[in-house]
């Protein structure tokens, strides 16, 4: 019988932030601004979400984001699962050029605040 292990998962404030972020239409506003691209497996909006739930509870280094994302459970980012390794420096770092790509209005909001 294979041996089973258990991995404790980070939950903290998200909820909390996912509920002002959604309020905001946040992920709406985003969108409009950046678009959709179709050979994405997880869209830019939803990236710089994590990058802005990273800022808000402690701003770990880019780098150190894809370690950072696997300890959180993946509901936190509305997700019910996801790989790890679909998260990786990179990935943030295209994430936050197509934000200054996009309108200006939406780049200034996003630095801003």
């Amino acid at each position: 019988m294979p041996k089973k292990t258990m991995k404790k998962l980070t939950v903290g404030a998200f909820p909390l932030i996912s509920a002002i972020i959604h309020r905001l239409d946040l992920k709406a506003i985003l969108s409009k601004h950046l678009g959709k691209h179709g050979n994405e497996k997880i869209s830019t909006v939803d990236s710089l979400i994590m990058i802005l739930f990273n800022i808000i509870t402690g701003r770990r280094p880019m780098y150190d984001l894809s370690d950072w994302v696997s300890n959180i459970h993946p509901q936190c980012f509305g997700f019910d699962e996801f790989a790890g390794t679909i998260f990786n420096d990179d990935r943030f770092g295209r994430a936050t050029e197509k934000i200054y790509e996009a309108d200006t209005r939406c780049s200034s909001f996003f630095v801003t605040y």
